[in-house]
């Protein structure tokens, strides 16, 4: 099996006076062998993300030396993680495809009743 998982993102450029965004790319390409039917996990494309608000009274919050009085400052940092599950099956005739493809629509709508169920 032969893939290439890509995880691209924009991001706002900083550096320079133009506002235009960058594309942070990931990338894995490999290639493995797998039986028909046995799940492989890929996982590895992590990125960390910082900010920084700044939020307080207008004009107030602006004000040199003293707008520390009136504003309030926050910091975060989110850490994700792709994890992609591939599970590759051999079809040898139709009627493999028939089923594989009746079991993949039994699967999603499970998942799609869950979500729902979050809401």
């Amino acid at each position: 099996l032969n893939f290439e998982l890509e995880n691209n993102e924009a991001v706002k450029t900083t550096t320079s006076g133009l506002d235009s965004p960058t594309i942070r790319q990931q990338k894995i390409k490999s290639t493995i062998a797998v039986q028909s039917g046995n799940t492989i996990v890929l996982g590895g494309l992590i990125k960390d993300k910082r900010e920084g608000t700044v939020t307080g009274i207008p004009l107030l919050k602006d004000i040199p030396y003293l707008g520390w009085l009136f504003s309030k400052k926050t910091k975060s940092m989110v850490r994700t993680e792709l994890v992609v599950l591939i599970t590759p099956r051999v079809i040898q005739n139709r009627n493999d495809a028939i089923l594989i493809t009746t079991e993949f629509k039994r699967k999603l709508t499970g998942i799609f009743e869950e979500l729902e169920n979050e809401k």
